[in-house]
């Protein structure tokens, strides 16, 4: 495996350090220009000057945001070798003896994880290609703008969208960020599929294009989403993938659940910020999205109250089915039925 030098020991760094520490990382140098820093151990790790690591022949990853411009220009100038020069946000940390959520994706026969610094790359080519689906193939095979999920929701997204291949689907997806989940989906589906995006960033309706279109606005803002309602009408799908706080997944559900058309489905990612303090969750919280949830489970089952319970929960009268996966929970719309009946053959 490649070794790297991280470039950074200031609050990011020292971040990007401590994973590194956590699981076992030990093919990394570390270097920082504030002298004050120089000659200090950090997570294990000492601090060495730059200038003294420019014939050093590894990858450079660089732990700053602002600073990234002129970290970069100072590299090109000053280091004797052809480094290749990465963002801290582009590498994955892994340990030896992780054990990967990677949805029906396969990795080779053989392959053994090794603690260290994986470009991305890197770590496709140790993947089993005949594993993947099709968006599993578009996101890793294919040139597309930037794309942030989580490996396992290609399996999950495959299994409740394929039947949609094809047949004109309409899509709205909460939380636009480069572009590139827009772009998967109009891949996906097809090119008479009708992809709409919201974010509140007004710089996402540049990743507009032909069967692409974006409203910028607050998922948290239900004015907006009801004006969103009247400009683009029913939809077949709805993803949250937006700002993952507990106000904005509820009141987006709250407000878009009417806008699927009968058996619609209501996908909403990264629910494990139900359970994180810094997005208003925490375990058994009031009023998390996972939490609401769990009463829509109670309303799915409402015509089953005793006289005395009904009330304590609203009925839920356009819910068929609600399904939880790792940080994902699926909602299909259906009219529901008035009365189940149990078969007697």
């Amino acid at each position: 495996m490649k070794n790297y030098i991280v470039w950074g020991a200031g609050k990011i760094g020292c971040s990007f350090l401590e994973e590194c520490e956590r699981k076992g990382v030990k093919n990394i140098r570390v270097c920082d220009s504030n002298r004050e820093l120089q000659n200090t151990v950090v997570y294990g790790y000492n601090i060495e000057n730059p200038l003294d690591l420019v014939e050093v022949d590894n990858d450079i990853i660089i732990t700053s945001d602002v600073a990234y411009n002129d970290i970069k220009k100072n590299i090109q100038e000053h280091y004797t070798h052809n480094n290749r020069i990465i963002g801290y946000r582009d590498v994955m940390i892994m340990g030896e003896k992780e054990i990967l959520n990677i949805g029906s994706m396969r990795f080779l026969n053989g392959f053994e994880i090794e603690a260290g610094v994986y470009l991305p790359n890197e770590f496709i080519e140790k993947l089993d290609k005949t594993s993947f689906n099709k968006i599993d193939n578009y996101i890793f095979l294919k040139k597309h703008k930037r794309i942030n999920k989580w490996a396992h929701y290609s399996e999950i997204y495959d299994h409740y969208f394929r039947k949609y291949i094809g047949t004109g689907v309409r899509v709205l997806e909460i939380g636009v960020y480069c572009g590139g989940s827009l772009q998967m989906w109009k891949n996906y589906f097809g090119n008479d599929s009708k992809i709409f995006g919201v974010d509140i960033n007004p710089e996402c309706k540049r990743h507009e294009e032909n069967g692409i279109k974006v409203f910028i606005g607050s998922q948290e803002d239900r004015a907006f989403l009801n004006n969103l309602k009247d400009k683009i009408g029913k939809v077949d799908i709805i993803i949250d993938d937006g700002g993952h706080t507990m106000n904005q997944q509820i009141v987006s559900f709250d407000e878009l659940f009417d806008m699927l058309v009968d058996d619609g489905l209501y996908l909403c990612e990264d629910c494990h910020t139900s359970y994180m303090e810094e997005y208003g969750g925490g375990l058994r919280r009031n009023n998390t999205f996972v939490e609401y949830t769990k009463k829509l489970v109670d309303g799915l089952h409402y015509q089953y109250f005793s006289d005395s319970d009904k009330g304590k929960e609203k009925p839920c009268d356009n819910i068929k089915s609600i399904s939880y996966y790792d940080s994902v929970v699926v909602i299909e719309k259906r009219k529901r039925i008035e009365r189940s009946i149990s078969w007697l053959c």
